[in-house]
């Protein structure tokens, strides 16, 4: 199972039986501000440097820790797969631009959103043809780092051609001199310069993603199953920042939502600080949450998550 799924209370409780060094949570899921984050790739570097210490019956005692706990999990995601899809996307792009393209992956998953890089997504034991056609076949759209050298590399032509071919939508982010080429040629694309931020960038993805109407109800399942999971305040905050801006939930995300909130302390148990009052305090949660599905199409009060919800926060709603 992906370790990176684990809080650090989790992984930490399985070091603690080893007797093993414990994660620092911070470096695990960042300042309690939400000024920082760490990137999955530093999340593995605090794993590996603890693993290289351990010795061969430590190993083992963490791996069996690991696979009990991977089958809750598993249990888990079954779950949420049934009820929502998260937003999946392809990224076609030069393998020397391999960083600039995990940095945007880092971003978006902590909005929840997969995005397919192949140097990083296809295990060392894959066969790597196979598992790019099977995730071109499996997005629900692509996003295009034209850098220059794009149009001579075949690879990309056929990954940007199997996306057409599906109808799939796609974002093209042109990096460098020259213009996309192909049936991309006639979209416009955004120019990344050198002057263009990072955020930038995840923004206007955010807003493609967001106005799209084929790409707009994944993505607002990413945010759902990212809020649920949510093990900090501060990322609650960052992920309703999103949320609250989305409009046209269906039922099942309503409900989804409601469940959500009930069932993560992270979500009920803390004050919005997106929209505070001049005093700096902030509605709880329960209630700011109420009045978002309210205000939702297809709110329904009568269905049975808003009715538990109703009745295990009816001093806040």
């Amino acid at each position: 199972m992906n370790c990176l799924k684990l809080d650090a209370a989790e992984i930490n409780l399985l070091l603690r039986e080893i007797e093993a060094e414990l994660i620092d949570s911070r470096f695990w899921h960042g300042d309690e501000y939400g000024n920082w984050s760490p990137t999955d790739t530093e999340r593995k570097e605090v794993l590996y440097r603890i693993l290289d210490e351990l010795q061969p019956v430590q190993l083992q005692k963490l791996a069996d820790g690991i696979e009990e706990i991977g089958g809750h999990l598993k249990r888990d995601e079954s779950i949420v797969a049934d009820d929502v899809v998260p937003l999946f996307l392809f990224g076609s792009h030069l393998a020397k631009h391999k960083k600039v393209i995990s940095e945007v992956g880092d971003s978006l998953s902590l909005l929840g959103v997969r995005l397919f890089i192949a140097h990083e997504s296809i295990r060392p034991t894959a066969d790597f043809q196979q598992e790019i056609r099977k995730s071109l076949n499996e997005v629900h759209g692509g996003l295009i780092f034209f850098h220059d050298g794009f149009g001579a590399s075949p690879w990309c032509d056929q990954e940007v051609g199997w996306l057409i071919g599906r109808d799939v939508p796609y974002f093209t982010l042109k990096y460098g001199k020259k213009p996309p080429h192909g049936f991309v040629a006639k979209d416009q694309a955004l120019s990344v310069t050198e002057r263009t931020t990072h955020e930038k960038v995840i923004k206007e993805i955010v807003e493609w993603v967001t106005y799209d109407p084929d790409l707009k109800p994944r993505f607002i399942d990413s945010l759902l199953i990212s809020l649920s999971r949510s093990n900090l305040f501060s990322t609650t905050d960052s992920l309703w920042r999103h949320l609250r801006l989305q409009q046209g939930l269906t039922q099942k995300q309503i409900d989804f939502l409601l469940s959500a909130t009930q069932d993560n302390y992270q979500i009920h148990g803390a004050a919005s600080r997106v929209g505070m009052y001049e005093d700096g305090r902030g509605d709880p949660y329960p209630r700011v949450i109420w009045k978002f599905v309210q205000s939702q199409t297809h709110f329904n009060a009568q269905s049975e998550a808003a009715v538990q919800y109703l009745k295990s926060f009816s001093d806040k709603k």
